[in-house]
C-alpha cells in the first residue's frame, strides 16, 4: 500500500499538507516554485533541513511513489505537478484528520467536570 511507503519513507505529514494544499485551493498544478516553497515551509515546520537538496530530495521521492506527477504542459519548458494518485491524496487527509481527533480525544480536559455535592 503506498500510504505504508509514505510512513516508511519519513513523508507522511509532508505528503499531507501538499494533499491539503492542492485540495484547499482548488488547483490542480504547483509550478516548481510553488512546490518548493510548500516542501520547504513544511521542513521548517517540522524542524527538518530546509536546505535546497532535501527540499529536492523530498520533492523527487513523492515523484517517485506517485504522490505527486512532475509535467511539462504543451511546449512549455516550466516544470509543474499535478497530484497523483487521488485516492492517496484524499486517504492521506482523511488519516490525517481522523489522527487528530484521536489525538484530541486522548487530552485531558482542560476544565475538570464538576460532581454533584449531597447536602445532608
Amino acid at each position: 500500500m503506498r500510504l505504508d511507503e509514505l510512513v516508511k519513507m519519513d513523508l507522511f505529514d509532508i505528503s499531507v499538507q501538499v494533499a491539503r494544499h492542492f485540495m484547499e485551493n482548488g488547483k490542480d498544478r504547483l509550478s516548481f516554485i510553488g512546490m518548493k516553497t510548500i516542501i520547504r515551509q513544511v521542513h521548517m515546520d517540522l524542524g527538518m533541513d530546509a536546505k535546497d537538496s532535501s527540499v529536492a530530495d523530498t520533492r523527487t521521492r513523492l515523484v517517485s511513489i506517485g504522490f505527486i506527477w512532475k509535467t511539462t504542459p504543451g511546449d512549455s519548458t516550466l516544470t509543474y505537478y499535478e497530484p497523483g494518485i487521488p485516492s492517496l491524496m484524499n486517504y492521506v487527509v482523511n488519516e490525517s484528520l481522523r489522527a487528530d481527533v484521536d489525538e484530541s480525544l486522548k487530552k485531558k480536559p482542560s476544565v475538570k467536570p464538576r460532581g454533584f455535592k449531597r447536602r445532608l
